[in-house]
C-alpha cells in the first residue's frame, strides 16, 4: 500500500466520518423542520461553496456534453435518490431498522462492481463485509433481534442503499477521468436542483426560513460544508483511485463514529456495543484489502524456498 493510497483511504475515512457525524447533526436540528426542507439548505449551501471554490481550485478542465450527462445522472442518483430514500423512509421506520439496513450498503456496492465493473472479491473482503455488518448489528440492536420489525420505511432504506451503492460504481466506471472537485461540484448542483424542483411540487418551498434557528443553520451548514463538500469530495476520489468495491466497505463505520460523538455528547454506551465497535474495525481491516499487506509476496517465499 503506497503513501499516495494511505492519504486517499485517510481522506474517505474522514468522509465517512462526516457523515457520521451528520445524523448527530441531524437530531439536534429543530424538530420541526420539514426533512425536505433541512436538506436542501444543506444542499444549497454545499452548491454555493462548490460554485464559489471549485473553478479556483481545477482550473481548465473542459467537460463533453456526455460527461454532463453522466454527471447529471449521478446527481439524481446518488445526491437526490439517495437522501430523499433516506428522509422518506426515516419517516415509516425507526432509527435502528434504518442504521441496519443502510450497513449493507457495502454489500450491494461489491456485488454491483462484480457485475459492472467484473471487479474481483478477494476473500479477505468477504470476511471483512461478513465482520462489519454483524458488527454494526450489535452496535446498533445492541444484540436485541426483536427490535427488528420490517414495513414500508425499510424498502425506502433498501432503495437508498442501492443508490448508494450504483453511485459508488458509477463513479468508477464513468467519470474516473473527471477531477474529483468537477466531478463533486456538478453531482452536487445537480442533486440540488432535483430537491428544489421536489420541494416546489410538495409545497414546501414556502416554509418559514426565519423560523429556523441560528443553531440549527449552523448545524446545516456544518453538514452543507463538511458532511457535503468535503465529505462528498473525499468520497468520489477514494471510488475513483481505490475502487468502490474496498471504499464502501468503511460505510459501516458511519454507526460507529455516530455513536462515539453521541458518547462524547454524554450518551451510554453499553458493552456489546463496544464489543460491536471492534468488529466493525476489524471487518474495515479486512474489507479494506489492509490485511493483504501482512501477506508474504510470492516472490519472498520463492526467494525462502530457494535458499
Amino acid at each position: 500500500m503506497t503513501k499516495q493510497h494511505n492519504y486517499i483511504w485517510a481522506m474517505v475515512i474522514a468522509a465517512v466520518f462526516f457523515w457520521g457525524s451528520n445524523f448527530n447533526a441531524i437530531a439536534a436540528l429543530d424538530s420541526d423542520i420539514p426533512p425536505i426542507v433541512s436538506s436542501l439548505i444543506r444542499f444549497v449551501i454545499a452548491s454555493m461553496v462548490l460554485i464559489a471554490v471549485v473553478p479556483f481550485v481545477e482550473r481548465g478542465t473542459t467537460l463533453s456534453v456526455k460527461d454532463y450527462a453522466y454527471l447529471l445522472g449521478l446527481g439524481f442518483v446518488g445526491i437526490f435518490c439517495f437522501n430523499y430514500a433516506i428522509f422518506a423512509g426515516m419517516k415509516e421506520t425507526s432509527a435502528v431498522n434504518g442504521a441496519l439496513i443502510m450497513a449493507s450498503m457495502p454489500l450491494v456496492s461489491v456485488i454491483l462492481s462484480k457485475l459492472f465493473l467484473n471487479v474481483k472479491i478477494s476473500h479477505y473482503q468477504r470476511v471483512g463485509l461478513l465482520l462489519a455488518i454483524c458488527g454494526v448489528f450489535l452496535v446498533i440492536t445492541k444484540g436485541d433481534y426483536m427490535a427488528l420489525e420490517y414495513n414500508l420505511g425499510d424498502i425506502w432504506i433498501m432503495i437508498a442503499c442501492v443508490c448508494g451503492g450504483l453511485y459508488a460504481v458509477l463513479t468508477k466506471t464513468l467519470i474516473s477521468h473527471i477531477p474529483s472537485g468537477q466531478a463533486t461540484r456538478w453531482t452536487v448542483l445537480f442533486g440540488t436542483v432535483f430537491m428544489f424542483l421536489t420541494s416546489l411540487i410538495q409545497g414546501d418551498i414556502n416554509y418559514d426560513y426565519t423560523s429556523i434557528s441560528l443553531s440549527s443553520y449552523a448545524l446545516l451548514g456544518y453538514m452543507g460544508i463538511l458532511g457535503t463538500v468535503l465529505a462528498y469530495y473525499f468520497w468520489i476520489t477514494g471510488c475513483q483511485v481505490l475502487g468502490p468495491e474496498k471504499t464502501s466497505v468503511t460505510t459501516n463505520m458511519i454507526p460507529l463514529f455516530t455513536l462515539v460523538i453521541s458518547f462524547i455528547l454524554g450518551q451510554e454506551i453499553e458493552t456489546i456495543q463496544l464489543i460491536g465497535t471492534a468488529i466493525i474495525l476489524l471487518g474495515v481491516l479486512f474489507g479494506s484489502g489492509y490485511m493483504n499487506t501482512f501477506r508474504p509476496s510470492s516472490t519472498s517465499t520463492s526467494n525462502v524456498k530457494s535458499n
